[in-house]
């Protein structure tokens, strides 16, 4: 099991979430099996999104993937905000 820790900024979470939300049946076919939205409490717009994946390859399919890509442009995301951290339970 994968699980992928992502950080980043959006300019509006209230723009950024309904966008996130229409992207499952991507996720899904990517082969994301459990995924968590968090946000700051202290920053509205800093979003923490966790996603387990079967293994790394999956992973790695997945944030390379042009519809992600498009998504998080649609949505709003700073991508030079963004943060991947893919870990393995220790």
């Amino acid at each position: 099991m994968t699980t992928a820790i992502v950080l980043h900024r959006v300019a509006d979470y209230e723009t950024w979430r309904p966008v996130y939300d229409t992207l499952d049946d991507v996720r899904n076919a990517a082969g994301v099996v459990h995924q968590e939205v968090l946000r700051s409490q202290d920053d509205a717009n800093l979003v923490i999104v966790r996603h387990d994946f079967a293994d790394r390859e999956a992973a790695d399919a997945f944030f390379g993937s042009a519809e992600l890509k498009q998504g998080m442009s649609q949505a709003g995301v700073d991508t030079a905000t963004i943060q991947i951290h893919l870990t393995d339970v220790a």
